[in-house]
């Protein structure tokens, strides 16, 4: 779980945006609520996909 961001290959706005915001590593993010991590902006689609597989969290289903 210590996965830097960088290496999960986000898209630069997307990795610009958790960076500021002081998220280094997957481990900083695991405090967070699925709700809140797609509230950062930027935070969309394939990226939330991406950190949701590396938090080891379930994807939205589709409906």
């Amino acid at each position: 779980m210590n996965t830097k961001l960088a290496y999960l290959k986000l898209s630069p706005a997307a990795l610009l945006s958790l960076t500021q915001r002081g998220y280094s590593t997957v481990a900083d993010l695991a405090g967070l609520s699925t709700y809140e991590i797609l509230r950062i902006s930027n935070v969309s689609g394939r990226d939330w996909l991406k950190l949701a597989k590396a938090l080891g969290r379930e994807p939205p289903a589709k409906q």
